[in-house]
């Protein structure tokens, strides 16, 4: 017999007990939950990205569950911001997963452009903002707002990439060394 889902809060983020063991887990959201949801817990540390995140993770983890996860459309009188952080996020990974992508992101764009996760009243170096923004999905511009593509893949694709970069460095270097006889 299991015990029914009891939405509840937790260190800001809303969690459900799902077993007979009292074990918790971090509530599942539809996209067209998020920006409400994002308003609710502006004022909780981190939680934009860890609500953000998970959205991400659950997109990848249950393939199965995109359609329930598209499902529903947002209250478009919310914050603009977050109507647009979550249509950037929708976008892109109904790109990258070849996921056809809802009605209501077409026209959804921030205000002003906007980094995604970055901490509001830090000063931002320009050469930082312009190379996230070059770096990031083809997505993140029609709506104004930047992440990082990685959110979009399975990190062990993600440790791949890097190790098959990190291991093409090291032969460059050691073919200039080879070349100019010098150590790098």
């Amino acid at each position: 017999m299991s015990v029914p889902a009891v939405p509840t809060i937790r260190g800001g983020i809303e969690v459900e007990i799902i077993d007979d063991d009292g074990n918790w887990v971090q509530k599942r959201y539809r996209a067209a939950e998020l920006p409400e949801v994002l308003a609710r817990d502006r004022d909780v540390p981190r939680a934009e990205g860890v609500i953000i995140t998970q959205f991400c993770r659950d997109w990848r983890t249950w393939p199965e569950d995109r359609e329930w996860m598209l499902e529903g459309e947002p209250d478009p009188s919310g914050d603009p911001y977050d109507l647009a952080k979550v249509a950037a996020i929708v976008r892109g990974l109904c790109e990258r997963w070849d996921h056809p992508t809802p009605a209501w992101i077409e026209g959804v764009r921030a205000p002003t452009e906007i980094l995604l996760f970055l901490d509001k009243g830090r000063p931002v170096n320009p050469g930082y903002e312009a190379t996230r923004r070059a770096l990031a999905p083809p997505a993140c511009a029609k709506h104004g707002v930047y992440y990082e593509a990685e959110m979009l893949e399975y990190k062990k694709d993600v440790f791949a990439r890097i190790r098959a970069v990190s291991h093409t460095a090291r032969e460059q270097n050691s073919q200039r060394s080879r070349l100019t006889g010098t150590d790098l």
